[in-house]
């Protein structure tokens, strides 16, 4: 089963999520996994999305769309492209200068 991103640049899955759900990171915002069709289910459950900070202005929102097929190499793949994830972007809170030392540093 592969989920693909429809653009990588949009975000990624954790490392921590791929880890738990067998997931591989194929670059390009591609993902792999192999396995029974019960194990697939429950690694796709297992994946979290994080989108990429700061992509859009605060207060905007970014569509993610998942492509997910699965082959099994029986007959032709079946794909779903209808998963959307919605990212709203929030503004951060300002974090102040660090004080300088006495040579100059920071």
């Amino acid at each position: 089963m592969n989920v693909s991103l429809d653009a990588a640049a949009k975000g990624a899955f954790t490392a921590a999520s791929l880890a738990a759900s067998g997931f591989v990171d194929q670059t390009s915002g591609v993902y792999r996994f192999s396995g029974t069709a019960a194990d697939a289910t429950t690694a796709i459950r297992r994946l979290v999305f994080m989108p990429t900070e700061n992509r859009v202005v605060p207060g905007a929102t970014e569509d993610t769309t998942f492509t997910i097929s699965v082959n099994d190499g029986r007959r032709a793949a079946v794909t779903d492209d209808t998963t959307v994830v919605h990212a709203l972007s929030a503004n951060d809170a300002p974090v102040p200068p660090r004080e300088r030392q006495p040579d100059g540093r920071r």
